[in-house]
């Protein structure tokens, strides 16, 4: 049921990026703001509530306007199953990653209450994953203001993180109920950790973009493996969202030839991948060491 609320609420969160992408596309383009409200780009009808219910909508008004009809156009839809997709696969991990903890995390559920703090900074982290996906997809680069905000997204995430970490068992009640309290958190060996996922994965790729020049690695590609780094916080995490995203892009770039093709959808397709299947991923590192 978790899983589905997820893929409910990722379909929004796609809607939503993409709404914002071509929001701050016209804005560049010094074109007439669109208002508060959804309306269709080419008759400008606003959408009432019910023409605007992710993948629902398009499929029933088979993805085109119900007044001018016009194509509304493939990107929207993708965008709402790419959220839906990715929301249902952190989702996934989350609940079988934390979900049985629940039950045992102590009077007053502090910990708790800070897991789902940091889990809901990473849905909003993954939803400026999606603008800056659906923009680069879609125009070949990277707005600056949403690969600040999400570097500053990626922050707070590490601060919650952290907060959760420095929780400790300390007692166990008659009931088998454990009781927490917080202990204090060990920065240097957090910030270690996160540091190196993000210096491995944003490094490698501003020499890239400094060396080439920008035509191996775009500007914007190097801060969107910063803040995923700072995310990850895991060296093995790193190399492996490196190698899933350049495996991807190598591929769909043999398939397209000559052309060029943006790097960011490749980058965020690695991330919910590295995210979703991480425990995976440490059981291989430790059965390497």
């Amino acid at each position: 049921m978790f899983v589905l609320v997820m893929g409910g609420l990722g379909a929004g969160m796609g809607s939503f990026a993409c709404c914002q992408v071509c929001r701050l596309r016209r804005q560049e383009e010094g074109k007439k703001k669109l208002g508060s409200r959804s309306v269709c780009l080419f008759c400008h009808k606003q959408l009432k509530w019910y023409e605007n219910i992710p993948i629902l909508s398009w499929v029933l008004q088979r993805g085109k306007c119900r007044k001018c009809g016009k194509e509304i156009g493939k990107a929207e839809i993708l965008s709402e199953v790419a959220g839906a997709v990715s929301f249902m696969m952190l989702g996934a991990w989350f609940a079988g990653k934390y979900f049985p903890q629940f039950f045992e995390l102590g009077l007053g559920g502090t910990p708790r209450a800070w897991t789902w703090a940091w889990f809901l900074v990473l849905l909003i982290f993954m939803t400026v994953l999606l603008v800056l996906a659906i923009y680069d997809a879609r125009y070949g680069k990277l707005p600056v203001g949403v690969l600040y905000g999400g570097v500053a997204v990626a922050g707070v995430f590490m601060i919650a993180r952290a907060v959760s970490l420095g929780f400790t068992a300390v007692d166990v009640t008659a009931t088998g109920e454990r009781i927490f309290e917080f202990t204090g958190i060990d920065w240097k060996g957090f910030l270690l950790a996160r540091g190196a996922a993000a210096g491995l994965l944003g490094g490698i790729y501003y020499i890239l973009y400094k060396v080439s020049n920008e035509k191996l690695v775009g500007g914007g590609d190097w801060l969107v493996c910063l803040m995923i780094g700072m995310v990850l916080g895991d060296w093995w995490l790193a190399l492996w969202e490196l190698f899933v995203a350049n495996f991807l892009g190598a591929a769909v770039m043999l398939g397209r030839r000559k052309k060029r093709t943006a790097f960011g959808p490749f980058l965020v397709v690695a991330f919910v991948i590295g995210v979703t299947f991480s425990t995976q991923l440490q059981m291989m590192k430790l059965g390497m060491v």
